[in-house]
This record gives C-alpha cells, structure tokens and sequence, in this order.
C-alpha cells in the first residue's frame, strides 16, 4: 500500500501508483480460466479488470444512450436504462439489472 501526503500529493513510499484516480485495494476469488483470459488483457491483473469493464459498459451503452425501449410484444415496452442512482433512490420504483449496466 502507497501512501500520498495530503500536503503535497506525492507519494510517501511503497509501490507507485497504478491509477490517475481515487482507488482502493480489494480482494477477490476468480476461476483460474478467468485469470488466465484476464493475463492476455494485461499483465497487471488490476489494470486488465479496468479494461475489461471499461470495455464492457461502453459496448452496452454504444452511443452514450440513456435509455432504450426495448418492446416486449406489439404495443407493451421496457424501458432499458443504465446505472442511475436518482431512479435507485426512488423508494416504490423496482429496477432490475438485465445485463452488466443495463
């Protein structure tokens, strides 16, 4: 673990930063395959899930869309929305994820 001076922002000893941004370490368990498919993405770990999610949410919201009609039968729609915690803190509104993001 680095740690930054809140006085100047440099760091005060320990390993260089890997991000530009707030981060944090955490702890995770994946299968070996995943691990494996992660290593040809890059070979820090960290880096390779940023990619790899960074990725992931920019295919599934292709064109900056804030929403999606997705119709259901003829005439009855779902409205398909990404991460929104202004419609997570609506107490009587339900949302389900249907995919990572969406």
């Amino acid at each position: 673990m680095a740690f930054i001076s809140k006085t100047n922002g440099k760091q005060s000893g320990g390993r260089p930063r890997k991000f530009d941004e707030e981060s944090r370490p955490i702890t995770v368990t994946l299968p070996n395959r995943v691990l494996d498919l992660l290593a040809t993405i890059d070979r820090d770990r960290a880096k390779a899930i940023v990619k790899v999610t960074e990725a992931a949410i920019a295919k599934a919201w292709q064109g900056n869309k804030r929403m999606e009609l997705v119709e259901i039968e003829r005439g009855t729609a779902v409205i398909v929305v990404g991460p929104s915690p202004s419609l997570a803190s609506i107490p009587w509104l339900r949302l389900i994820e249907i995919a990572p993001a969406r």
